[in-house]
């Protein structure tokens, strides 16, 4: 048997002035009354305390008419309340993950807030008495924070299959700090080499990849925290610990020089012969190098296929030494002169925050509706499996 069942006009207008099934805002006032439900079958599908006998003994050539309407509003008050009890659910849900949505990023602007000021005053108000007694906080702040934030990172990233963002150079200078910190303070070639890689091409890298101060966004302040770390812990060893007076060109350019072709060498080695297979295997794999050549936007895109898709891998790891190399110019005046050095990084600095304050004015405002909405997504399609 075939039944269709169409509610009159006067019943629907019955139903929308009704409190009990909704106000104009409620999701029932969105319901499409003119809608029918084929069979039975699928009333009681969808909604499952709905007896299939209730329907089933009407005889559509012989029906009592009485019988028939007592049904049909039966019917439909049972979908329209079914309706905005799903719906009163669902806007439900979605209040409870917005509202967590923004107790995250409320609790991630207080930490990186909190991280700025921290290091500010431990890095810059080196006379401040109080910090005088811990010589040593510089070394804790850094090695705990960056503990932090690696971690984090890596959870992350593995998720989202961009874990192999954590072999680039910037990851491998801030270990090299690390170690020279704890292992060996007072080395004079190994503090050379880590200024020289925090303070050249790891320096840049904060306006040349637009690395923002966006205090909400843990992701964003992780990428200036790594970028910006390695510069002032040597900015500090440098000019209040007088860890070393000078030095030539050649110490610090060559050394610098010939870790970062180290790297760039395990790099290639690691990616694309080690892991070759894998990568091929696993498109959705990201990383530098495959961000940058799938990314038709980015300015490096032209550049490196500027010889042709098939020597790519070639032309991005000379655009790689061409940038490493243009951003050591500056080092030996920052190494020797202390206004040339602060001047430097509070430019970098002004630029990451103008970078910040784009986004919020900019992209701010759509990019957390869109992030809810994504939220709503996800959450209609787990309602649907």
């Amino acid at each position: 048997m075939d039944l269709k069942i169409k509610i009159p006009e006067a019943t629907t207008a019955g139903y929308r002035s009704s409190n009990r099934y909704g106000s104009a805002n409620s999701p029932a006032s969105s319901i499409d009354y003119s809608a029918t439900p084929s069979t039975a079958s699928s009333t009681t599908h969808f909604f499952p305390d709905f007896k299939e006998d209730d329907l089933v003994s009407i005889d559509q050539n012989e029906y009592d008419l009485n019988l028939y309407n007592s049904l049909e509003l039966k019917l439909w008050e049972r979908i329209i309340h079914g309706l905005e009890s799903r719906g009163k659910k669902i806007e439900s849900k979605l209040f409870e993950d917005s509202q967590l949505v923004r107790k995250r990023d409320k609790f991630t602007f207080l930490l990186s807030v909190s991280c700025f000021i921290a290091t500010i005053v431990i890095f810059f108000a080196y006379n401040n008495p109080i910090l005088c007694q811990f010589p040593q906080l510089y070394k804790w702040f850094y090695t705990s924070l960056l503990a932090f934030l690696l971690v984090w990172r890596y959870i992350s990233y593995h998720y989202y299959r961009q874990h192999y963002f954590l072999l680039d150079y910037c990851y491998w200078v801030n270990f090299l700090l690390l170690f020279g910190l704890w292992y060996y303070p007072s080395n004079r070639e190994l503090f050379l080499l880590s200024f020289a890689n925090a303070n050249g091409a790891v320096l840049w890298a904060i306006p040349l990849w637009k690395n923002s101060l966006v205090f909400h966004d843990l992701d964003k302040m992780t990428s200036v925290f790594i970028h910006i770390l390695p510069v002032l812990v040597t900015y500090h060893l440098k000019w209040h610990n007088h860890i070393i007076e000078n030095c030539n060109l050649f110490e610090l350019y060559v050394p610098c020089l010939v870790f970062y072709l180290f790297w760039q060498c395990t790099y290639y080695m690691k990616v694309e012969v080690i892991d070759k297979k894998k990568m091929e295997n696993n498109p959705s794999l990201i990383t530098s190098f495959r961000y940058l050549t799938s990314n038709s936007r980015h300015w490096a895109y032209t550049w490196i296929h500027f010889l042709g898709k098939q020597n790519a891998v070639f032309s991005f790891m000379a655009l790689q030494l061409l940038y490493q190399v243009i951003a050591m110019i500056p080092l030996y005046w920052m190494l020797h002169y202390q206004v040339i050095h602060l001047g430097i990084i509070i430019f970098v600095w002004l630029v990451c925050t103008w970078n910040g304050a784009q986004f919020y004015i900019e992209k701010f405002a759509k990019l957390y509706l869109k992030q809810l909405e994504k939220a709503a997504a996800l959450l209609e399609a787990k309602k649907k499996e």
